[in-house]
């Protein structure tokens, strides 16, 4: 054990051994033992109690010759303690000591708190000097009895005021008789985080504060740690009251926080939102982070009006000694109390391209890739494809091992698409508002089965090569510097209906390995003023939260011309048109613009656009192609010369295509029945289903391009 621990509990003992001697020799006499231990006054008491006023035993009644020599004992104990704590470096006690500016006076309050957590039979002494066995913790009366021989001003140690109740390193336990009983009978017991660091523990309360996460550094700080950071480190060496304030996109991520308590030579004890506004928590991590000698890091939410309601965190954090970093969610607000301490502001952004593709780099070197994965290269792209900052990626490489291990649990090696696949998971959320999220991964086809004229598929080409190194470019080259406002790219995918603009943007997602948000036009537009720049700001702060690719379908509708202002309205409405000027703009990310009518497209819109890819109407070539491409697996097609004289003859688009391919594949099961094999579609089913789309369309059916069989077909089929 340790011998200043020892020594100060001996201390301790001998004035308790004091106590119980003025006990025995006073009021205990009046009692019989089979009353001891319960709330009994019998009339000897009374008798004692009115002969010696004022009431009690007070400091001016003489000690019985015993308890004078342990009185005494205790106080020539003085310079051993001394002696001891100089040498007890190490020491727990000490350490608490010191982390709150104990005086001897209060380490013995502290003590006399904490000694029934260590034995069992502090707990049956203070019972038999408290004449209540029920009665565990000293209260203030006995402690002040107590200690009053060797310490003066025992109540003022015990004032709400003072380091040890304000602190909460030790608590007031409500009278026997309730909250409304006499205060001097409440009892004093030590807080959890103490008894757990004089045990050995890293004096964190698990049942209060389970969430938090201490952490020390080790080894030497990592090359690469801004200036700024290191600036607030050597000033919280000068001034350990300081307060930082961290904000910005990159202040989610624990390890700059770490990387500052490093460099100041602290530990970091993190609390998260949930606790920020939980007054008793953030006591309880004040008390753990003085203990460790940590920055305390509160990550402040948003108060919601039950937090609003609840005691205010400003005051414990104004009387925490010790640095204090605040991280603040958007919408949060600085815990008022806090103002009269040093503060300064930290502006902390997501790791750049270059800082991501060294931490990937660091990530994959430790673990096991499969053949053929190039370390590297994959380095590069996933930090050209994900913004995760670095806990982020630490978070991915874990999942991409679990996902290697479900797959070869003897051989798990890392395989491209389980990093992918971990990225996407990091920065996914289902609670996606204002868009429908679609995940490119369901589709069996891939970008290179889309049927395309040469020319457009050499445009898409290129804008996935730009999508793919986009940041390295950006990063590497200089052009980020150059550029002002953001660093996204804006594509204008124009055609008739039904060309391939939808697929095209869902399967490009899918190569750069991205989810696609498709904006709700519905639900973006509204009709009080000011509400629908709202909704478009938050649907561009998620897709740039989630690294999704953002797609609008019909942007005519969102994007078009600016009118002449007529009336209120018209006015309202350039003011939107406006903001999405501004929004795309400073869009970081990747947006795509799908429209039939790329001349009712505002020219402001269009000198932001960086690619422009038109989807013509298929010729009869294509159309061939659309045909066999689009009949699925599952069916026996029609002969290759049928598919192409229906291509020939039916001018349609490939999403018309695909309806009428949908439509035929259920009437060819339909015919085919319960049968056993493969049904079979025939060139009858896609008439008679291009039939009804030509019907939908508008479009009449009639000999300029169905054939008389054809159309024999299709009157057989209605009966006529």
């Amino acid at each position: 054990m340790d011998p200043y621990w020892a020594a100060c509990v001996i201390r301790i003992e001998r004035l308790l051994r004091a106590r119980a001697l003025v006990w025995q020799a006073t009021l205990a006499r009046q009692k019989p033992d089979s009353l001891w231990g319960v709330p009994h006054v019998p009339r000897g008491e009374v008798d004692a109690q009115l002969a010696h006023p004022p009431l009690g035993i007070v400091r001016t009644d003489p000690l019985p010759k015993a308890a004078q020599r342990e009185v005494k004992e205790a106080g020539e104990m003085d310079a051993t303690l001394n002696s001891l704590r100089a040498g007890a470096i190490e020491s727990r006690l000490r350490i608490a000591e010191d982390a709150f500016a104990l005086e001897p006076l209060e380490r013995d309050l502290l003590l006399l708190a904490t000694l029934p957590e260590f034995d069992v039979r502090y707990r049956r002494l203070f019972g038999y000097l408290m004449d209540d066995a029920m009665l565990a913790w000293p209260s203030f009366e006995f402690a002040d009895a107590a200690l009053a021989p060797l310490h003066k001003d025992v109540q003022k140690a015990l004032a709400p005021d003072a380091v040890l109740l304000a602190t909460g390193l030790v608590l007031a336990v409500p009278a026997p008789s309730g909250p409304s009983g006499p205060k001097a009978q409440r009892g004093l017991r030590a807080c959890a985080e103490i008894i757990d660091w004089l045990r050995g523990g890293d004096g964190i309360d698990r049942e209060t504060i389970a969430p938090a996460k201490p952490w020390r550094p080790s080894g030497k700080l990592p090359e690469g740690v801004s200036d700024d950071l290191l600036k607030i480190a050597r000033l919280i060496r000068e001034v350990p009251q300081l307060v930082v304030r961290a904000n910005g996109p990159g202040a989610a991520d624990p390890l700059p926080y770490r990387h500052l308590a490093s460099a100041a030579g602290r530990s970091l004890l993190s609390c998260p939102a949930e606790d920020s506004h939980d007054e008793l928590r953030v006591r309880a991590a004040a008390r753990s982070a003085r203990l460790n000698s940590a920055i305390l890091h509160l990550t402040i939410a948003p108060a919601s009006d039950a937090a609003a309601r609840a005691p205010d965190i400003g005051m414990t954090l104004a009387r925490h000694v010790g640095p204090i970093v605040l991280t603040l969610q958007p919408g949060a607000l600085c815990p008022a109390g806090i103002s009269s301490r040093p503060a300064l502001d930290l502006a902390l952004a997501l790791p750049g391209f270059e800082e991501r593709r060294a931490f990937w780099a660091g990530a994959l070197a430790v673990r096991a890739l499969a053949a053929g994965v190039d370390a590297y290269a994959l380095a590069l792209e996933l930090a050209d494809r994900y913004r995760l900052n670095h806990s982020g990626i630490e978070a991915a490489a874990a999942q991409a091992e679990t996902s290697a291990r479900l797959r070869d649990p003897r051989d798990p090696k890392l395989e491209r698409a389980d990093l992918v696949g971990a990225c996407r998971r990091q920065t996914s959320t289902e609670n996606i508002e204002l868009a429908r999220r679609i995940l490119p991964d369901q589709l069996s086809i891939e970008l290179d089965d889309l049927v395309l004229t040469p020319g457009t598929r050499r445009r898409v080409a290129d804008l996935v090569q730009r999508l793919g190194q986009r940041r390295r470019v950006l990063s590497t080259s200089g052009l980020a510097g150059r550029l002002p406002l953001g660093h996204g790219t804006v594509a204008l995918f124009t055609g008739p209906a039904g060309t391939g603009k939808t697929i095209g943007a869902i399967l490009i997602a899918k190569q750069l390995g991205l989810d696609l948000l498709k904006a709700d036009l519905g639900s973006l537009v509204s009709k009080y003023v000011g509400e629908t720049e709202q909704r478009l700001d938050r649907l561009f702060a998620n897709a740039e939260n989630t690294d999704a690719m953002l797609f609008f379908d019909e942007a005519d509708a969102l994007f078009g011309r600016r009118g002449e202002v007529k009336e209120a309205r018209d006015r309202w409405a350039n003011l939107e048109t406006n903001y999405l000027l501004q929004r795309v703009e400073e869009f970081d990310g990747i947006v795509i613009l799908a429209t039939n009518l790329r001349r009712n497209i505002d020219e402001a819109f269009m000198r932001r656009i960086d690619v422009a890819i038109d989807f013509p109407m298929p010729d009869a070539t294509l159309r061939a192609a659309l045909w066999r491409s689009l009949i699925p697996p599952g069916v026996e097609p029609p002969p290759a010369a049928e598919l192409k004289r229906l291509a020939a003859a039916l001018p349609l688009a490939g999403g018309h295509i695909k309806s009428i391919v949908v439509d035929a594949v259920h009437r060819a099961y339909a015919a085919h029945g319960a049968d056993s094999g493969q049904p079979r579609l025939t060139l009858r089913h896609l008439v008679e289903s291009a039939a009804r789309t030509y019907e939908k369309l508008g479009r009449p059916v009639g000999s300029g391009e169905f054939a008389t069989e054809w159309l024999a077909w299709v009157r057989e089929g209605e009966g006529k």
